[in-house]
């Protein structure tokens, strides 16, 4: 069998590979292990990035990284492969990549040793070790039976369980961006309300502006999904990130024929009803999207304060 060994350069040259839960290096490296040497699947090691947590995704990268894992390393023993295969230091990343037990002994009685996937396309947070480490599932119980109390899901209330930001002084990207205050407490607080659809955000009507040019632009914008990682940037150099994905209806036909064919040429069909990262907009697009989702930054900030990807409908 053969392999297309132009897709497999130096680790982290083309970004993540398999999974962005792990490091780009490890991801990297795996990703020619599995495809030169065998013995396991990218589905093992998606597997594995969901599950695992970080001591072990730091342990794996370091057993990997003693191990020939790159190409100029492997390419040697061409002809060998099984030699390297059978080898007791692969088999243990093997084993560790199929086998290991990845969670925290109390959190595995609770969870039953599962990962689920709930119906946002998530690892559920009673089963994903990322939130686990700060909150086991039956403590996360207490705390939405003392947001019932409230009537409110509560930031501040997360100290009562002994749930605080960590320090991320160290991180190469600085200290702006939390776990917990970006990433926990608003995915937490969705759960608790019963998913975006009940939030204030989804709930908001139709708006419209004056602005850029336009008279009485009638628009809305909704929240169609989110999305979210956590910080490893001291442990693995990766930056964490929480977003809402969104959706922004312009009101284009029942306008003078100015704005509506301006509208329409700034948004022609190729950039219309198809959810895109923002960065594949033009800049005049952007520039519209932006202003038009100030309109809603107060209650879309209630969760996650940006956006990542975007569709644009003319109706």
């Amino acid at each position: 069998m053969e392999y297309d060994l132009g897709i497999l350069k130096e680790e982290g040259y083309y970004g993540h590979v398999i999974s962005e839960k792990l490091p780009k290096g490890l991801d990297n490296r795996l990703y020619t292990m599995l495809h030169l040497i065998g013995g396991m699947t990218t589905k093992d090691v998606a597997f594995f990035a969901e599950q695992a947590t970080p001591e072990e995704i730091k342990e794996l990268h370091r057993k990997v990284r003693e191990f020939p894992s790159k190409v100029n390393e492997i390419l040697p023993y061409a002809g060998a492969y099984k030699m390297l295969l059978d080898s007791p230091q692969y088999q243990e990343i093997i084993n560790m990549v199929k086998f290991g037990t990845y969670e925290k002994e109390d959190v595995l009685q609770e969870t039953g040793d599962k990962i689920d996937v709930g119906a946002d396309g998530f690892v559920t947070t009673d089963t994903n070790p990322y939130f686990t480490r700060y909150i086991t599932p039956k403590l996360k119980q207490k705390l939405f039976k003392h947001w019932d109390s409230l009537g409110k899901a509560d930031y501040d209330s997360l100290k009562l369980f002994g749930v605080e930001n960590e320090s991320l002084d160290d991180s190469p990207y600085g200290s702006e961006f939390h776990n917990v205050g970006d990433v926990l407490y608003p995915v937490l607080a969705l759960e608790w309300i019963g998913g975006m659809d009940n939030t204030e955000f989804a709930k908001a009507g139709w708006r419209s502006t004056d602005e850029m040019g336009f008279q009485d632009l009638k628009f809305k914008v909704e929240p169609i999904g989110y999305d979210y990682m956590f910080d490893e940037s001291i442990n693995f150099g990766e930056q964490g990130y929480s977003c809402w994905d969104i959706r922004v209806l312009i009101d284009a036909n029942e306008r003078d024929s100015d704005d509506s064919d301006r509208l329409k040429e700034l948004f022609p069909e190729s950039a219309q009803n198809k959810v895109s990262s923002h960065r594949n907009y033009t800049s005049d697009q952007y520039d519209l999207i932006e202003e038009l989702w100030d309109y809603y930054e107060e209650e879309a900030g209630e969760y996650f304060r940006q956006f990542c990807n975007v569709e644009v409908r003319l109706v």
